[in-house]
């Protein structure tokens, strides 16, 4: 857009967005922000619209993935603490939605108490629930020991498979007019 000396309102108006002026431009702005949901199909236009090959704009897109993802993981690493996941008859909440608003998805995590005497695993078969809301039954529970170790067991605490990785279950977004909300906004 510099080396073209274009404005967020031209480049859209040359990405076809010519009667929709103000949808182009938010499209613009999600990605320079560095929302790529929608990138893959803007790709062409985007293309044509700076008169640059696709292959060319396919690259920075995943280019630019690539940097999200590995800030993202530094960011995770840099904040890890050992923790538990409890492990649930649906992987999946349902209602997905109630669960959304209701954040759900955080009462899947357990933080053990630093200083307890106890291990991770005591403190864990000490403090699990019968069940997690949208979630089901408790069928047992992954203690994250690091980014690149966990160890499955179940409800008796009895090792089942050990990971190479820590256990990182999904999570839903909610959005209105393709804006995020967050659980407290709603």
């Amino acid at each position: 857009m510099r080396a073209l000396g274009l404005t967020n309102a031209q480049l859209a108006r040359r990405m076809g967005y010519v009667s929709t002026v103000a949808k182009g431009i938010r499209h613009i702005e999600a990605m320079l922000a560095g929302d790529l949901k929608e990138s893959r199909g803007l790709a062409c236009k985007l293309a044509a619209a700076l008169e640059v090959d696709e292959g060319v704009v396919f690259d920075a897109i995943e280019d630019s993935r690539y940097v999200q993802w590995a800030r993202d993981d530094r960011g995770y690493r840099q904040a890890f603490q050992p923790h538990v996941v409890w492990e649930t008859t649906l992987s999946i909440p349902s209602p997905i939605t109630i669960a959304g608003v209701v954040n759900a998805r955080s009462r899947l995590f357990w933080y053990p108490d630093p200083d307890s005497a106890e291990t991770i695993v005591q403190q864990a078969v000490a403090a699990m629930p019968e069940g997690v809301v949208c979630y089901g039954r408790v069928v047992g529970f992954c203690v994250n020991y690091s980014p690149d170790h966990a160890v499955q067991f179940d409800r008796q605490a009895v090792p089942l498979e050990t990971l190479g990785h820590a256990v990182r279950p999904g999570f839903s977004r909610a959005s209105l007019g393709g804006r995020p909300l967050a659980p407290k906004d709603l």
